[in-house]
């Protein structure tokens, strides 16, 4: 580059030069060099006489307006001077021509890259943030309060702020109301609004669903449930026993219901054994519920199978004097009847001397030894239709009962036979050459239902379209509360009640309607009403037995730092 320029200038120093010499000498004109005198160039039919040239630098004065012109020239002192003017056009340097390069325009829409809560996570903390994260910056303008929507489960918008990250594809919400525990929060982004930076919309409109944890430090009611965890006789059919495992409503991996047969029937090589539970409590009882989840409800009558079937039992511990378990109340679905039936012992006094069990509506009572050897009662749970029994009981009295165990029916059941025991951990029964029929000590694990099952209580997936709203007796909690009544199956026809719309009901049999849900939901209410428990807690003494909840997730109440429920 530096050689090029110098000769440029050179040229330029040489026409100036000559320039001059001709207004000293006066003009000659030429056609060649031999035109002109001895040392003079022909230039532009002109002759030039040139000026000195000193390596490293040429010193011009060719006229007014020109300034001295110092040009470096390579070390060897060497100068390329060009013989012509076509010379010196074809020295210069050529620059090449940059063409346009044509910006592609951002036609792409934009896409939800994550969020946290994910969706369908359970026991998010609260209070809680919503993030969201876009696959691109976002025109913050377009995501506002009507187009990041986020509802609770009565569909009532949560009031909040939003935030936006530096570079624009983050979105944070959090909510400046208080939140509610062991529920869904729905969030819909509404791509018909939301746009990028370029201006190109989300498109569909995008919604997840997120459940928050119930409320802290239950840490005790694990324990009681771990405790007074049943031990478990299970009868399975011989043709097909894996319809009658103990199981969760998510084996599968999703919380989708209406794929959970198929699962099973089709791809399951292993069915790990889980229990749910839910405990309350009262100034003078704990109320531990237990719910038995099966992927199918395998019965002779065609009608009646149906998927995602449940039933359990509710034990009831006293507090004082001494803490010991004093009930269990079983449930189950029987064709168009939901029977429930009752077993306490006989150091509870909820018999009292002389009285008729039968006029409490109690199916048998037995010493606390033989109904909870252990602590634990002894479950029996049938075959396909997988009604919730007592497994010492053997029938009697003139209340409906459809579970009753005789001796031979005992020793027929032992060779298809599942024993199930709580170890805190959920084993796998394996599939192996075929699904085994009996199988003893198996271990099954506790899941909690308020943080599983409860917050799922309107999810698509889970229930099915029909809605109750809990209507409590005069006086009592969680009026107005609506959940699904029913779980969802993929079958036509009948279907299992979820826990929480349980009902004692028998058809043909006074005093056994009490309002749907109120054998879960308020379970105190439920065995004072049953049982005619109406003595009034001391707190003083401690005698008597309490319907004020201590604790009570599906109502949210926590009353637990009151003296009484210390």
């Amino acid at each position: 580059m530096t050689r090029t320029l110098s000769a440029l200038l050179l040229a330029l120093v040489l026409v100036l030069a000559a320039c001059g010499a001709a207004d000293d000498q006066g003009e000659r004109t030429c056609t060649t060099k031999a035109d002109c005198n001895a040392g003079e160039e022909c230039i532009q039919n002109k002759c030039f006489q040139p000026a000195d040239v000193q390596p490293g630098e040429v010193d011009a004065s060719p006229g007014e307006g020109v300034t001295d012109v110092a040009v470096d020239v390579p070390d060897d002192g060497k100068t390329d001077v060009p013989d012509s003017p076509d010379q010196i056009e074809d020295s210069k340097t050529d620059v090449p021509i940059v063409p346009d390069i044509p910006v592609e325009a951002d036609n792409d829409p934009p896409t939800v890259a994550s969020t946290t809560p994910a969706a369908d996570q359970d026991n998010v903390d609260i209070p809680f943030t919503i993030t969201v994260v876009f696959n691109e910056p976002m025109k913050t303008t377009t995501i506002y309060e009507q187009s990041f929507e986020v509802k609770d489960i009565k569909g009532t918008q949560v009031a909040g702020t939003l935030a936006f990250s530096a570079n624009d594809t983050t979105a944070v919400f959090t909510p400046t109301v208080g939140v509610l525990a062991a529920s869904p929060y729905t969030v819909t982004l509404k791509g018909s609004i939301i746009q990028d930076a370029a201006g190109n919309k989300l498109g569909e409109w995008q919604t997840f669903t997120f459940y928050t944890r119930p409320p802290k430090d239950l840490s005790k009611y694990d324990a009681l449930a771990a405790k007074y965890a049943p031990v478990i006789n299970q009868a399975t059919d011989l043709a097909a026993p894996h319809y009658d495992y103990l199981t969760a409503f998510d084996v599968d991996g999703d919380w989708d219901g209406l794929d959970t047969l198929q699962y099973v029937q089709q791809t399951a090589t292993e069915l790990p054994a889980n229990v749910y539970y839910a405990v309350t409590e009262t100034s003078s009882h704990y109320f531990v519920q237990y719910v038995f989840f099966y992927p199918f409800r395998n019965t002779a009558e065609p009608t009646e199978r149906f998927g995602n079937d449940v039933s359990g039992a509710l034990v009831v511990v006293r507090k004082y004097p001494t803490e010991a378990p004093v009930a269990v109340e079983t449930y189950y679905k029987r064709q168009s009847d939901e029977p429930s039936n009752a077993f306490v012992t006989s150091e509870s006094g909820i018999v009292p001397d002389g009285t008729s069990p039968e006029s409490l509506r109690i199916n048998g009572v037995y010493p606390q030894a033989e109904l909870f050897p252990g602590d634990r009662y002894v479950a029996y749970l049938t075959a396909g239709s997988h009604q919730s029994c007592v497994w010492n009981w053997t029938g009697g009295g003139t209340i409906i009962n459809y579970c009753k165990l005789s001796a031979a029916m005992k020793n027929e059941i032992e060779s298809h036979r599942i024993q199930y025991v709580y170890k805190g951990v959920a084993e796998a029964i394996a599939k192996g050459a075929g699904w085994p029929v009996a199988k003893e000590d198996v271990g099954y694990g506790l899941q909690d239902l308020v943080v599983k099952l409860w917050p799922r209580r309107k999810a698509e997936g889970v229930v099915g379209d029909s809605e109750i709203t809990y209507t409590p007796e005069q006086g009592r909690p969680g009026a107005n509360q609506k959940m699904g009544r029913s779980l969802v199956t993929s079958l036509d026809g009948d279907f299992s009640f979820a826990p929480w719309a349980w009902r004692w009901w028998q058809s043909g049999v006074a005093g056994y309607d009490l309002p749907r849900g109120m054998l879960f939901l308020d379970p105190a209410w439920f065995v004072a009403t049953r049982h005619n428990l109406y003595t009034e807690f001391d707190p003083q003494t401690k005698a008597g037995f309490s319907t004020d909840y201590c604790f009570n997730a599906f109502f949210n109440i926590d009353n637990r730092s009151k003296p009484e429920c210390q």
